[in-house]
This record gives C-alpha cells, sequence and structure tokens, in this order.
C-alpha cells in the first residue's frame, strides 16, 4: 500500500507542476487580476481530470529520480506556457507601436501584466485575453496538455537545444506578428512626420505640432477602431499556430 500510495503522489505532483506551469502562462486564467486561488482551484480540478490517463503509464517511470521528474515536468510545462504567453507579448509590443506612433505612449492604463503599458497595450492585451476564454481556445490548450503525454510521457525530457531553437523562433515570429499588426500605424506616423516638415518648411512661424499632434491623435483613434477587428484575427490565426514545433 506504501509504495502504490507513493506512486500515486509522485505521479499527482508531477502532473500537476506541468499544468500549473502552463495555466500560470496562459492568457486570460494566467493574468495577475485572476485571483491566485482561483487559479490554484482550477489546476487541481484539472489534474483530477488528467491524472487517470496518466496514471497506467506512470508506472513505468517510477525508478526516474523524482527531482529530475519534476523538473523536466517544469520544463515542459513551461514550454507549453509560453508558447501561449509570448502570443500576448506580441499585442503588448504591438500596442507600445502603435501608441508611439499616434503620440499616446504617455497615457498608461491599468496593466494587465506587471509592468506599465501604454493604454493601446492595455487595451489589446485585454481584447485577446477576452478571445482567448470566450473562442475556448483554454480547452484547447487544455486539450494540447493531455496530448503532450503521448510525446513527453512523465519522467520524458525534451532536448534544451531543440527546445531553445523553438523559444528563440516564436519570439522572432511574435516581434514579427507585432510589427506586421502595428504597420498602419507606422505608416500613418511616417506619413505625419513627413507633412509637419514639410509645413514647417513652409510656414516657419507656425506652431506645427500644435496643429499636429491633435490631428495625428484623432487619425490614430479612428484608425484604430477600423482595424481593430483586422488585427485581433490575424492574432487569432497566428494564436492557432503558436504551439507548433514544440514537439
Amino acid at each position: 500500500m506504501t509504495g502504490v500510495l507513493g506512486a500515486f503522489v509522485i505521479a499527482a505532483l508531477a502532473v500537476f507542476t506541468r499544468l500549473s506551469l502552463m495555466m500560470f502562462l496562459l492568457p486570460g486564467i494566467g493574468e495577475r487580476a485572476v485571483p491566485v486561488r482561483v487559479r490554484l482551484i482550477t489546476a487541481l480540478a484539472l489534474m483530477g481530470a488528467i491524472l487517470p490517463v496518466v496514471l497506467p503509464a506512470s508506472a513505468a517511470r517510477a525508478d526516474t529520480p523524482i527531482l529530475v521528474l519534476i523538473a523536466g515536468e517544469a520544463l515542459i510545462g513551461f514550454g507549453l506556457g509560453f508558447s501561449f504567453r509570448v502570443m500576448i507579448h506580441a499585442l503588448t509590443i504591438a500596442g507600445v507601436i502603435i501608441a508611439q506612433a499616434i503620440n499616446l505612449s504617455q497615457i498608461l492604463g491599468a496593466a494587465v501584466t506587471e509592468e506599465a503599458t501604454p493604454a493601446v497595450s492595455t487595451l489589446l492585451t485585454l481584447v485577446g485575453a477576452a478571445l482567448f476564454v470566450t473562442l475556448d481556445l483554454h480547452v484547447q490548450a487544455v486539450r494540447l496538455l493531455a496530448d503532450s503525454y503521448a510525446v513527453f510521457p512523465l519522467g520524458g525530457v525534451p532536448a534544451t537545444d531543440g527546445l531553445g531553437e523553438w523559444a528563440m523562433s516564436r519570439t522572432a515570429d511574435a516581434f514579427a506578428l507585432s510589427v506586421s499588426i502595428a504597420l498602419p500605424f507606422v505608416l500613418i506616423g511616417f506619413l505625419y512626420n513627413v507633412v509637419l516638415g514639410l509645413i514647417n518648411q513652409a510656414m516657419p512661424q507656425m506652431m506645427v505640432t500644435f496643429v499636429g499632434v491633435p490631428a495625428n491623435v484623432l487619425a490614430g483613434l479612428f484608425l484604430l477602431s477600423l482595424c481593430l477587428g483586422a488585427m485581433m484575427t490575424a492574432w487569432l490565426g497566428a494564436m492557432d499556430e503558436a504551439p507548433l514545433g514544440f514537439w
């Protein structure tokens, strides 16, 4: 009985480690606005659902040292969570670029993440987190976690060199997505500076900044209201491919 109970506890701890690392990085439920107790209860409930699937295979890994087992599970869970969390960071970066382009970078909003971000970044991250939950992408993330045991059973550790290359690739893709989402606003900012320079050359005595900044902000907000749907559609398309390449 002691051996069976010990194997059960170790398997439960391993499953909880992989699950909790992924959940605490997921958009929506992993945000700091969600109480830790809610996230903990959700992780325990999901552990109870996944554990019966993992238990039959856990006996084959009974000889794995517990520290190696937990470290491997934490690495796998972090990798799965990172594949989704980096997409939220893409929205944050896109919001910073947009705010710089339309002269709203000094207007800060109530940050969803730990860092203070411009109000545009807060808007995009809130919309992204809401879409992630309302479109049941968190359910797909849990299904992905359950499927990961077929590739990385308990005690299985991914190759760190391959994992590092994959993480760098995902980060580069996130930066590229950020720039592509914010590209219309970058063009507006470029056009604004060109026109402002021409007006300043034509009428040096005119305070063109007092006229140009409100016009740039108004044009940027109008463009944001028009393009927000297309921007988030592109983001959702990239989110579907977020975990690709992890295994």
